[in-house]
């Protein structure tokens, strides 16, 4: 097919979603990705009053690979992405698929396109395997998760799968950057480079505190 979509089935499309993605990605013929913001509700479909994204997210190959966060369930991509995600078995090291969707895009020097308009209710309910955290007491005590436990696979092991599959397509200072976070872990300073690295620039100073001290405790 020409594009494709993510589905998560509890959400809810409005009907110009795909369109505004097919928008989007007309007439490219490289790798390309749009993703869109998205209205927050509740289980029965009641807004909350607020968005994911206040603004645009960093778009570049370095945050990306140590943040993620494009929002998968409002994605649409094009053919020459999905040939690229599809190259050999299927990948076991990644950390959500709509992650590993938007590196491999922007590692081979694909375009990402940002919608700052919501196409979608994004439910939020009990049984989200990813959600946006509410409240004060939510938010901390995700910041806190987030910093002390290390995910069976992180970012370092997202990497290596990345370099390990198209690190020969990739521009060499995409590939070296690869490379540093595949193996931040394996020592101290690794991970205090990383952590600090200013190519890395994070979408608020709270994301940026909360990303950085899981990065230098080895756990994202």
């Amino acid at each position: 097919y020409d594009c494709y979509a993510f589905a998560d089935q509890d959400d809810v499309w409005m009907k110009e979603k795909v369109q505004s993605g097919l928008n989007s990605l007309a007439d490219r013929t490289g790798p390309a990705l749009y993703f869109s913001n998205a209205e927050l509700v509740d289980a029965e479909l009641q807004s909350l009053g607020r968005e994911v994204y206040k603004k645009s997210p960093r778009l570049d190959f370095y945050t990306l690979l140590c943040a993620g966060g494009l929002l998968g369930c409002t994605m649409v991509f094009n053919r020459g992405l999905a040939e690229l995600l599809c190259r050999g078995d299927i990948p076991h090291n990644v950390v959500m698929h709509d992650f590993y969707a938007a590196i491999v895009c922007a590692a081979l020097n694909g375009t990402i396109y940002f919608d700052m308009e919501s196409h979608m209710k994004y439910r939020q309910h009990g049984d989200n395997v990813v959600g946006v955290s509410s409240g004060m007491g939510n938010a901390i005590k995700n910041r806190i998760e987030h910093i002390t436990d290390r995910q069976k696979i992180g970012i370092a092991e997202q990497a290596e799968e990345l370099v390990n599959r198209y690190g020969m397509d990739m521009p060499e200072n995409f590939r070296r950057w690869t490379e540093q976070v595949a193996g931040y872990r394996k020592a101290f300073a690794g991970r205090r480079c990383l952590a600090c690295s200013s190519k890395t620039q994070y979408v608020n100073r709270h994301t940026a505190f909360t990303l950085r001290m899981a990065i230098l405790m080895g756990s994202r």
